[in-house]
């Protein structure tokens, strides 16, 4: 089964719409270059709030890809974060 890695994400106000074309633009080709990558998405949950769930053939390849996406969150969007809270398990069950 595949792992996934979820952040929850609130942003300061506002920020939401910029951070997440960013994130399309710059952080999702970064992610499908890393090994294990599976999926990508990002749920946009009002109140300043995003989600982001990534889709990794295993836990160690998520892990393998934290620093790099962690480097990328803190040169990219870190100002636009105001808290995260990071999650993260083997898929149960999945549609895919």
């Amino acid at each position: 089964m595949h792992y996934a890695r979820i952040v929850v994400h609130t942003l300061h106000p506002a920020m939401a719409d910029e951070a997440i074309t960013q994130v399309r633009a710059d952080q999702l080709p970064l992610l499908q270059r890393q090994p294990g990558f599976v999926a990508y998405e990002i749920v946009d949950a009002g109140d300043n709030r995003v989600i982001s769930i990534s889709t990794w053939e295993s836990r160690e390849h998520a892990e393998a890809s934290a620093p790099i996406t962690g480097a990328w969150v803190r040169e990219n969007v870190r100002a636009k974060i105001a808290a995260s809270t990071q999650y993260g398990g083997d898929i149960a069950i999945s549609s895919r």
